[in-house]
C-alpha cells in the first residue's frame, strides 16, 4: 500500500544515515526521489531544503551540495560516476579510496598495479611494512607503560585499524568537497558526528565548514571505530555519528521538517540469518544492527507519538474543551520528545516520514568494506529500485494525522 504524497510546500529533509559502502543505497534512492520516479513524493522532484547526513551519509550529502550544478539529479548522477569509478575497489591506483589492507599480496597479482609505475606494488608493501613496524613499536611501549595484567595488555592493545590503509578516503573528500559552494547554498545542512570524549552527539552545520575544517568533519563523521581512527576536528577527537545517531530525525525536526525522507541502509534484523557457528565479527555485527535499530525505531515512535499528541490538542481545540485522559498520555508523550535529542524549544508539528530500507539481506559481517564494483552497482539499482516501488506498509511510514 503506496501512501501519497505529502502536499508540494511542507518543508522537506532527506536524511542519509551511515553504513560504509551501503552508501551506494543512498545514491539509488536519490536518483528515484530527485527525478520525481517515486510514489512517496507524488511523483514529484523531490527539492528538499535540509539535508542531514550521517558517517557515509554525511559524505553523499556533502558532495551533493559541492556539485558544480545546483540540479540534484544532474549532482547525484556525478555522486554515482564516482561511486563506480573511484569509490570501487581497485578504481584508482589499483587500490579501494576508502579502505585498503595493509600488506596485501593481492596488488602482486594484478596487472593493474604495475600501471604506470612497474614498481608500485612493491613500494607500496615497503610502505606498508613500516606503517605497521612503526604502530608495533607504539603498541609494545604502551603495552609495557599500562597497569594491568598480561592477558588484559594484550587483548586491549589489539589494534584493527593499524592492519587498514584508510588516508585515501581524506584524499577522496579533498577532491569532490567545495566548502565555498555548499555555503553558497540555499539549502541546510547538518552533518552528525560523536565526540569521542564525551560521547555526545555534535552537529556541525555548514558555518563550521571553513577551510581545513570541511574535509575534517566529513572524515570525522565517517570514522568508523575498528576501521577508522578517531579523526581530529579543531583540536578534539571525533568519530563515526551513527555511534549514538545514526538516522538523525532529531536535527531535522528541530530544523522545521514536516516531510522526512529517511534513507536507512541498515536490513531489518530479522532478516539477517542467524549462523549455526557464529563468528566473533558476525556475532558484533549483529548486535550493532540491533542497536542500530533500536535506535531508529525510537526516533519513528517519538515521530508518531508527537503526531498523535498534537492531534489530540487539535481535537480539544476544536471541541471547546481540555482533552479527555487518553488524549492527554498522548500530548504527554509529545512533550516527552525534548528527551530525545530534541531540543526543548522546538516547534512541534505534524511530520511525515518515509523510510526506505534495503529489500534484502546485507552480504555478512564485513558488507560495510565491501566496496567491489559489482555490490556497488547492485547497491545503487536497489536502492532506486525500491525507491520507485516504495511501499509505505513494508517500509512503516509515520503519517502525519492532521485530524
Amino acid at each position: 500500500m503506496s501512501v501519497p504524497a505529502t502536499p508540494s510546500g511542507n518543508r522537506a529533509a532527506l536524511v542519509l544515515s551511515g553504513g560504509g559502502a551501503a552508501g551506494a543505497y543512498e545514491v539509488g534512492v536519490m536518483k528515484a526521489l530527485f527525478g520525481g520516479k517515486s510514489p512517496a513524493t507524488g511523483f514529484r522532484k523531490l527539492d528538499p531544503e535540509i539535508l542531514v547526513g550521517t558517517s557515509v551519509g554525511a559524505m553523499n550529502a556533502s558532495f551533493i551540495l559541492s556539485c558544480p550544478d545546483p540540479d540534484l539529479l544532474t549532482a547525484t548522477r556525478q555522486l554515482e560516476h564516482i561511486y563506480l569509478t573511484e569509490v570501487v575497489s581497485g578504481g584508482v591506483d589499483c587500490k579501494s579510496p576508502i579502505v585498503r589492507l595493509r600488506a596485501s599480496p593481492s596488488a602482486f597479482f594484478n596487472p593493474r598495479c604495475y600501471i604506470p609505475n612497474p614498481f608500485a606494488p612493491f613500494l607500496q608493501m615497503a610502505g606498508d611494512a613500516a606503517s605497521l613496524a612503526t604502530a608495533f613499536v607504539e603498541h609494545s611501549i604502551q603495552f609495557f607503560e599500562t597497569p594491568d595484567t598480561v592477558d588484559h595488555r594484550l587483548i586491549g592493545e589489539a589494534d584493527f585499524t593499524a592492519l587498514l590503509d584508510t588516508s585515501a578516503f581524506r584524499q577522496l573528500i579533498g577532491r569532490y568537497l567545495d566548502p565555498d559552494r555548499m555555503r553558497a547554498t540555499t539549502r541546510n545542512l547538518i552533518l552528525v558526528a560523536t565526540n569521542w570524549e564525551n560521547g555526545a552527539p555534535t552537529l556541525f552545520t555548514l558555518d563550521d565548514l571553513t577551510g581545513s575544517s570541511a574535509v575534517d568533519i566529513v572524515v570525522a563523521s565517517a570514522a568508523l571505530p575498528i576501521a577508522f581512527p578517531q579523526a581530529g576536528v579543531k583540536g578534539h577527537p571525533f568519530a563515526d555519528g551513527g555511534i549514538v545517531m545514526n538516522s538523525a530525525l532529531a536535527p531535522a525536526l528541530h530544523a522545521g521538517a514536516r516531510e522526512m525522507h529517511l534513507v536507512y541502509v541498515d536490513p531489518n534484523v530479522s532478516s539477517l540469518p542467524i549462523s549455526r557457528w557464529p563468528g566473533t565479527a558476525e556475532t558484533a555485527y549483529r548486535s550493532l544492527v540491533m542497536a542500530l535499530a533500536a535506535m531508529v525505531n525510537h526516533d519513528l515512535d517519538v515521530a508518531q507519538r508527537i503526531n498523535l499528541g498534537l492531534a489530540a490538542l487539535n481535537r480539544a481545540r476544536q471541541q471547546g474543551s481540555a482533552a479527555v485522559p487518553g488524549e492527554a498520555r498522548d500530548i504527554l508523550y509529545m512533550l516527552g520528545a525534548a528527551e530525545s535529542n530534541i531540543p526543548a524549544d522546538s516547534q512541534f508539528h505534524q511530520v511525515t516520514v518515509h523510510r526506505y530500507i534495503p529489500n534484502r539481506a546485507p552480504g555478512g559481517a564485513f558488507r560495510w568494506l565491501n566496496f567491489s564494483a559489482d555490490n556497488i552497482t547492485e547497491t545503487i539499482e536497489l536502492g532506486y529500485r525500491d525507491t520507485i516501488e516504495h511501499d509505505c506498509a513494508r517500509h512503516q511510514c509515520i503519517i502525519a494525522n492532521n485530524a
